[in-house]
């Protein structure tokens, strides 16, 4: 009987130990996991002017960091957000037929604002671009 209960008090002092040191050492912060990107941001109204925004940003897309910015508004739609202003301009398809194109580098970009993962040092530009 002695046996039985030193038995169980070692396993539940195994088990309580095991379940305090699960939680030290490995773990990581959500601060600790962010790494700060930075990168350019072009706006390219309907004249051609341009405005340059140098940022930085932990989130991991470009829609994301732009929101957190205030530099974008739209609507959300199956495929992200639908961009309809963009560093206060606005190109709206439904009144007037235009769009945003977004460019990374020089490259017409594949995807939506949501789905543009930054990378360190890149310039994105916004083209308001009439059909």
């Amino acid at each position: 009987m002695k046996k039985r209960i030193l038995s169980i008090v070692f396993l539940l002092t195994f088990a309580v130990s095991a379940f305090i040191l699960s939680g030290c050492g490995s773990k990581k912060t959500e601060a600790d996991s962010e790494t700060v990107r930075q990168f350019t941001v072009v706006c390219v109204d309907a004249q051609g002017t341009e405005q340059h925004f140098e940022l930085s940003s932990a989130r991991k897309t470009l829609g994301e960091a732009l929101r957190d910015e205030k530099m974008i508004d739209g609507e959300d739609g199956p495929y992200g957000l639908q961009l309809i202003t963009v560093c206060g301009i606005s190109a709206d398809w439904t009144k007037d037929g235009a769009y945003w194109a977004i460019y990374i580098g020089d490259d017409y970009a594949l995807y939506g604002v949501d789905g543009i993962e930054i990378v360190d040092g890149t310039v994105y530009k916004f083209v308001w671009t009439k059909m």
